[in-house]
């Protein structure tokens, strides 16, 4: 279903992440046939939260409606979908899970106090 947003149609929740998921894995399927990459199970984890996680960002600051929560789990699946290269790159996982923590406090208090008008 459609709705109008700021004069521009946008997808339900569901109808976009359908369509981030759908388009990640065909672009996905794309890419190891024709063996611009070498296939590994583990790189199935980014090429689906990545998208997910964009979608549910873009979801939350452009509907406005429960923001705090679709931008809490948007960041936490970017979150998944980053760690895997950045591991295979040699980040430690606990500077990535130490950064997605920040930025879990910073928006749950930028939430908290502008609910209090404040």
């Amino acid at each position: 279903m459609l709705t109008s947003v700021k004069g521009m149609a946008w997808p339900s929740y569901g109808v976009g992440a359908l369509a981030a998921v759908g388009i990640s894995l065909g672009v996905a399927l794309i890419v190891y046939s024709l063996g611009l990459l070498p296939f590994d199970w583990i790189h199935l984890v980014a090429w689906f939260f990545g998208p997910l996680g964009a979608w549910t960002l873009a979801y939350a600051f452009v509907r406005r409606q429960e923001l705090v929560y679709y931008a809490f789990w948007g960041i936490i699946m970017l979150a998944v979908a980053l760690a895997v290269p950045l591991w295979l790159l040699g980040v430690p996982l606990p500077a990535l899970a130490g950064t997605v923590i920040l930025i879990i406090v910073v928006l749950g208090l930028a939430a908290y106090l502008s609910g209090r008008g404040g």
